[in-house]
């Protein structure tokens, strides 16, 4: 039986789920994008976009911020319309008061992120999810980012390390640490340092009295990501390993990394 035209672009873009026994979830799933920077994004890319989101892609000054947002938006829109029962371009994302998207009503959690040519795109039907993905380390001193960051139990964690150790683990904690204050929905509105994710019983506050985290229902773990990436999930409510499914945005279409 042919597939029609509309409903095999939808497949495409939204990409085929890849079968990753350790991790499964029956309600959190992890898609990768993988995001071609090198030109500006296709019309495919574009179709589901409102108008409020093609106004915000039209602000980036640079090509390679254009296609990350145009490739993860799209992949977080074709996601959403295939859990709701609706087109991609129909899916109410809106912004909430700290500027992360959100579904009005509260009736999925999702979270995205992306750095270089890397995205993810994580949903859940019960539980806040935080999602994050960097790239190498920043051309800087990793040493005053730490400081501005890590609590005192990480940075003690981070300073112990070898030099050979210092990057990867840098990356291992910040992703950490921004996936769970994503999945808290306060993002770094407070003090990164008052906040535990490793190097202690994590992830916890520091001070208590000064956030309103309940940390004891996180649980924080790294996602499989590209050569040079590190990233990390965070889910709330007691939640148990995702299951990740891959999709690549090149050009026009997603197709099975």
């Amino acid at each position: 039986m042919a597939v029609p035209p509309e409903a095999a672009t939808d497949m495409a873009l939204g990409g085929e789920p890849v079968a990753l026994p350790d991790l499964r979830s029956a309600d959190v799933a992890v898609w990768r994008v993988a995001i071609d920077i090198g030109q500006d994004p296709a019309p495919a890319l574009l179709a589901t976009l409102t108008p409020m989101e093609e106004a915000r892609l039209a602000s980036f000054r640079r090509m390679a911020d254009r296609a990350r947002f145009a490739a993860t938006r799209t992949a977080l829109r074709h996601r959403l319309g295939e859990r709701l029962g609706i087109s991609p371009g129909a899916v109410p994302v809106a912004l909430d008061r700290h500027g992360k998207p959100r579904l009005p009503g509260g009736e999925l959690w999702f979270s995205v992120s992306h750095a270089g040519t890397c995205g993810f795109v994580a949903l859940s039907s019960d539980r806040p999810v935080g999602v994050d993905v960097e790239g190498p380390a920043p051309d800087e001193p990793l040493a005053p980012l730490a400081r501005l960051a890590f609590s005192p139990a990480e940075l003690h964690l981070w300073s112990a390390a070898g030099p050979d150790e210092r990057e990867a683990l840098f990356l291992a904690i910040w992703t950490a640490k921004e996936a769970f204050l994503k999945a808290q929905g306060t993002g770094f509105l407070i003090d990164p340092r008052d906040v535990t994710v490793m190097g202690g019983e994590g992830p916890v506050a520091s001070d208590p009295a000064r956030t309103v985290l309940d940390p004891s229902l996180a649980c924080i773990r790294s996602l499989p990501a590209p050569a040079g990436y590190v990233a990390a999930l965070a889910m709330l409510a007691g939640a148990s390993p995702p299951r990740q499914q891959d999709a690549v945005a090149s050009g026009m279409e997603f197709s099975n990394a």
